[in-house]
């Protein structure tokens, strides 16, 4: 989309080439210095857009429960919600998602992999190979199959406690093409996993405790999502990481089925969609914009998308998450990497 088609859409909105909106809506995110950046960036000038509407927020600890006994009890609270890729798809099996309205809202930039009938993408992140730099200087593993090299790379690797981005990973220090990733051969992914287990000192469970890992150089080598590398360096750790063989994943938008401001959640997610609006997140925390438009509107500077994963440059060389797959196989995959670690 071109900056004056921008234009043209977000004073559609404005002036009201929509369904009726109300004046208030509610937004659920997962909270913290994220749904901060969200609020600033896109709601705060999306409310305005439309006119002053009342934004209320909501945070969750369980998701998926929460927005199942809502829509399940017809007391539907939330307007707007970002739920993760998988999230997303499982909700719109299950039938918890109004459809988007994509006469609305042009997603007409965004990737297939990131637009679907219910639910629309909302950012970029990557699950990264990230090294301590007291340990490989400037020269450490850029690629999985490096991870698995242990006499190349000796030292210890911090690996995240669940199968999803893990096996793919795995797949691939295995020789898996990234076109054959799926559907994921389990049994060729445990395989892969028990040779490097030996070598794993943590099998994190959290996004921070993977971040002091590294931060505490307590491990030489791990698999981490890029937003949490890029902090450890601002804050001066010795680290570096790589985008390429990275696991490219997404977060998306929702709107509740029975959402009692549907039509004004639907306005709001028209403007976040602009180019222009995507392309401020990552002036205010380093996540990816979903709408790869936003790289042409001059907003994000060179250094910025230096560090962004769907950035010209970084998105080459990188797998997108097929959370289609694991919506379908969680269950088969799940249990066969938690017997792998029990075995350990």
């Amino acid at each position: 989309m071109t900056t004056k088609h921008s234009v043209i859409l977000l004073t559609a909105i404005t002036l009201g080439a929509t369904p009726a909106v109300s004046q208030e809506m509610t937004f659920a995110s997962s909270g913290g210095a994220y749904q901060e950046a969200v609020r600033q960036v896109w709601l705060n000038p999306a409310a305005e857009a439309l006119g002053g509407v009342a934004v209320s927020e909501d945070t969750y600890s369980d998701a998926m429960s929460q927005l199942r006994a809502q829509v399940a009890t017809g007391a539907v609270t939330w307007d707007l919600v970002e739920l993760g890729s998988y999230d997303c798809v499982v909700a719109a099996n299950e039938g918890l998602l109004e459809p988007i309205d994509y006469d609305l809202i042009d997603a007409s930039d965004y990737p297939e992999a990131v637009r679907a009938e219910h639910w629309l993408g909302s950012i970029y992140y990557s699950n990264v190979i990230a090294w301590n730099t007291n340990t490989y200087g400037e020269n450490g593993p850029q690629s999985w199959a490096d991870v698995w090299d242990v006499e190349a790379f000796p030292g210890t690797r911090a690996l995240w406690r669940f199968p999803m981005e893990m096996m793919e990973a795995a797949l691939r220090a295995d020789g898996v093409a990234s076109e054959d990733l799926y559907p994921i051969d389990i049994d060729r992914a445990i395989a892969s996993l028990e040779r490097i287990a030996p070598h794993v000192a943590v099998w994190w469970e959290s996004g921070a405790q993977a971040a002091q890992l590294l931060r505490d150089g307590e491990a030489d080598i791990v698999a981490l999502w890029n937003g949490r590398v890029s902090s450890v360096i601002s804050d001066g750790g010795a680290v570096d990481f790589t985008f390429n063989d990275a696991i490219m994943n997404f977060a998306c938008f929702g709107i509740p089925l029975g959402a009692p401001n549907r039509d004004t959640a639907m306005a709001m997610l028209a403007h976040i969609a602009l180019p222009e609006s995507q392309a401020q997140l990552p002036m205010v925390i380093e996540y990816a914009p979903a709408n790869p438009a936003a790289f042409n509107v001059g907003i994000v500077s060179e250094d910025a998308a230096a560090r962004l994963s769907s950035a010209p440059g970084n998105i080459e060389g990188q797998h997108i998450f097929n959370a289609e797959w694991w919506a379908a196989n969680i269950g088969a995959a799940g249990d066969a990497f938690d017997l792998m670690l029990l075995q350990q």
